[in-house]
Formats: structure tokens, C-alpha cells, sequence
């Protein structure tokens, strides 16, 4: 499969040299900086497309052994791992990572997934969705913790009215618009506008425009670290330096929500404010906490997310795979299809329903999933994803018909597995 990606990647680049003219051409050549980073996404990419045949070739070996079930736990960790590259890979466009990540790794993980569910025992296969229900609750506990910390601040510190019908994002724009309020200037390490085009309303707009003139009036390469110790009725907030664009990976796991806190000095209650000095300097602290749970605030919606778009992968996958097994069973040249090796006429129903169902519990996970953040974090996630698939529709659209291509059609004994 590498080696005919690699093939197909060159005649793509002949044809558009071709097509585009050497002028332009060479316009493309030199923006370095832009080649660097798809060179870097497309090494991560062509790591997948290594990493997961050769994963399948050692699932083979040990299928039906004692083995079977040790090889498949490690598939989470080589999701987590790639996860975590291809974030790091792809850091300058922070808010197209979620589906860049997911619809790259998460679909690999999935497809892969589905191949093996075909032959695992009914133990491995329980193993398995338990031990992604313990992942999936895990993230929701923390997200929890997360959310309902930066609730108790709006009210305690920033003297926010909230309400408990309301949603999260609600109390985000309320955030946004308290920031407008502020008399000192907001000193915040994230990209205000979006690489991806999306209509808004002209509320949004002026809100929008004035939040980032209030951003941009400050230093721009001064950030706070994001820790909830420093949230303290009174602390000393610690600037640091400009964050890498790494420190998003962090929260695109799919099993993972990790916060790095710095240790602060925390100023006794009875020495607060003695003066007028220390009272500006009160002032300029709310300021700060201020930016610091936007900060937070808007990494726990990138983190659900990456949760939602890994439920709805886990989902679509399986569902495409079944239908290609099922109506490729029916073709003669279903027998070149190293996947279908050993499905017949006969089993083909058996076969398919274990994929189906396997698709089935992972809509009751993405149910539950959407019912609990509701719930417990005032997030619906069904419309993140929603807006996702509104947003990013031609690249979701274009991803997701490459993979299913290249995954479904190059595994036949012509170009090996």
C-alpha cells in the first residue's frame, strides 16, 4: 500500500506541474514554510499507511492464539502516539486539528479495527469495548471536573450571573463579552480568527472584532500559564513564554486531558489588598485569571471535540466496511481481496453482523456519550459535531473518500496487503 501511495503522490505532482505551469510552480517551491509543514503532515501520513499493514500482518500471526488479545491492546496506545505526532505535525492550524487527527489516525484505527472483528473471539471483542467504555469515562470525568471548575469561577471571581439551563457556550460568550468590560488589555496565547471560513451573525462579527482588538493590544507573545492553581481567591499569576503549538496535542487524545500546572505562590487572604497600589494590582490579576479560563474554557470544547469526532469514526467506519464486505462477497473478484479470504456466501451474514454490531454499540457510546456531557458539562456535543461536518465539509468529504479509496481498493494480491 505504501509503495503504490508513493507512486500515486508522484504522478498527483507530475499532473498538477503540468497543469498549473512552471511560473506558478515555482511560486508553490518557494513558500518554504508551507512545503515544511505538509511535508510534515505527509510523513505522518505515510507513517500510517506503513505502521497499520504491518500491524495487520502480526494480527494475522497471533489470531486465535493467546496472543490475540495482548496485539490488540496495543492498538490503543499506537492510536494515542500517533495521535499526539500528527497533532504536533499539524500544531500551525490549531483549530483544524480535531478533524485532521481524527479523520486521519481515528479513521486507520477504525478500518483496522473493523478488519479484526471478523475473526476475534467473543472474549476479545468484550475486552476490547470495555476497556473503550473505561476510556470514554475517564476523558468524561475529567472534562467534568474541568467544565464545573470553570463554572464556579464565573460565578465566584468574575461575578458572572450563570444559570444551570443554560449551555456551555453560553457562558462563553458571556466570558468574551466580560472581557470587552475589562479596562486592562487581555494577554491570551490563542488564535482568534479561524483558518476555515464560516458565516457568522454581525453580533458575532462586532463581538468578535472587538475581542480581538482588545487581544492584539496587548503583547502577543505573552501567554499565563494555564493551571487551575493559579485560580486561587489570590495569587501571583506567572507569565511565561510563548507556548508551542505542541501543547494542543495534549488534548486531542482520544483518552486524554492533561493540564501542566506550574507551582505558584498563593498570597494569604489577610494581606490581600492594604493599599490602593495593591488594589490595581487586584485588578490586573482578574484580568489575568480572566484569560486564563478562557484559555481553559476554549480547550475543553477542542477536547469534546476530539471525543465526539472519534465516536462518530468509530461509527461511520464500521458501517462503510460492512456494506463493502457484504456487496464485495457478491463479485468475482472478491477472491483477490485479502480481507475476504475466508468469507463465503455462507458466513457472509454472520460476518457482517459482527461488524454491525460492533458499529451498533458505538452509536450506543456516542448516545451516552452526548446524554452525559449534556448533562454534566452543559456541552452538546451533537452540535460541535454538527458544526464540524458544516464547517470542514470538503475537507471531511475529500479525507474521507481518499481513505476509504485507498484503504478498500489497494488491499488485493496485486499490490500485496
Amino acid at each position: 500500500m505504501f509503495t503504490l501511495s508513493v507512486v500515486v503522490t508522484s504522478v498527483v505532482g507530475l499532473y498538477a506541474r503540468l497543469v498549473v505551469g512552471t511560473d506558478i510552480f515555482r511560486q508553490i517551491l518557494s513558500r518554504r514554510q508551507q512545503l515544511s509543514r505538509l511535508a510534515k503532515v505527509g510523513m505522518v501520513q505515510a507513517l500510517l499507511l506503513v505502521l497499520y499493514p504491518a500491524y495487520q500482518v502480526t494480527f494475522t500471526h497471533v489470531n486465535r492464539t493467546n496472543y490475540e488479545l495482548p496485539v490488540l491492546l496495543i492498538l490503543p496506545i499506537v492510536r494515542l502516539a500517533l495521535k499526539w505526532i500528527f497533532a504536533s505535525a499539524a500544531s500551525h492550524k490549531a483549530d483544524m486539528i480535531p478533524a485532521q487527527v481524527v479523520f486521519t489516525v481515528d479513521f486507520f484505527d477504525s478500518f483496522y479495527t473493523s478488519t479484526f472483528i471478523q475473526t476475534v473471539s467473543p472474549t476479545t471483542l468484550a475486552v476490547m469495548m470495555t476497556v473503550d467504555v473505561i476510556q470514554t469515562a475517564t476523558e468524561m470525568h475529567e472534562l467534568h471536573k474541568r467544565t464545573q471548575k470553570i463554572l464556579i469561577y464565573l460565578k465566584r471571581e468574575s461575578g458572572m450571573e450563570t444559570n444551570d439551563s443554560d449551555n456551555y457556550l453560553a457562558e462563553i460568550r458571556l466570558l468574551f463579552s466580560n472581557i470587552r468590560t475589562l479596562k486592562h488589555t487581555v494577554q491570551l496565547n490563542l488564535q482568534v480568527r479561524s483558518c476555515i471560513y464560516h458565516q457568522i451573525s454581525d453580533e458575532s462579527r462586532v463581538l468578535l472584532n472587538s475581542f480581538e482588538n482588545r487581544v492584539l493590544a496587548g503583547s502577543g507573545t505573552i501567554s499565563y500559564q494555564h493551571s487551575w492553581k493559579m485560580l486561587s481567591n489570590a495569587v501571583i499569576v506567572v507569565p511565561k513564554a510563548h507556548c508551542s503549538g505542541k501543547c494542543w496535542s495534549q488534548h486531542c487524545f482520544h483518552g486524554k486531558v492533561a493540564a501542566n500546572p506550574l507551582p505558584i505562590n498563593v498570597i494569604p487572604e489577610a494581606t490581600r489588598i492594604k493599599s490602593t497600589s495593591k488594589a490595581h494590582m487586584t485588578k490586573k490579576q482578574l484580568t489575568a485569571n480572566t484569560s486564563i479560563i478562557l484559555n481553559e474554557a476554549l480547550e475543553t470544547l477542542f477536547t469534546s471535540e476530539c471525543l465526539v469526532l472519534s465516536e462518530w469514526m468509530e461509527i461511520a467506519v464500521p458501517v462503510v466496511y460492512g456494506t463493502f464486505v457484504l456487496a464485495m462477497t457478491f463479485f468475482p473478484s472478491a477472491q483477490y481481496h485479502t480481507e475476504l479470504a475466508g468469507i463465503s456466501r455462507d458466513n457472509i451474514v454472520d460476518v457482517a453482523s459482527r461488524i454491525y454490531l460492533y458499529a451498533l454499540m458505538e452509536l450506543g457510546s456516542l448516545m451516552i456519550l452526548a446524554v452525559v456531557a449534556k448533562k454534566t458539562c452543559r456541552i452538546s456535543v451533537l452540535h460541535q459535531l454538527a458544526f464540524v461536518m458544516e464547517a470542514q465539509m470538503p475537507f471531511v468529504q475529500s479525507t474521507l473518500v481518499l481513505w476509504i479509496l485507498m484503504t478498500l481498493t489497494y488491499r488485493v494480491v496485486h499490490f500485496g496487503r
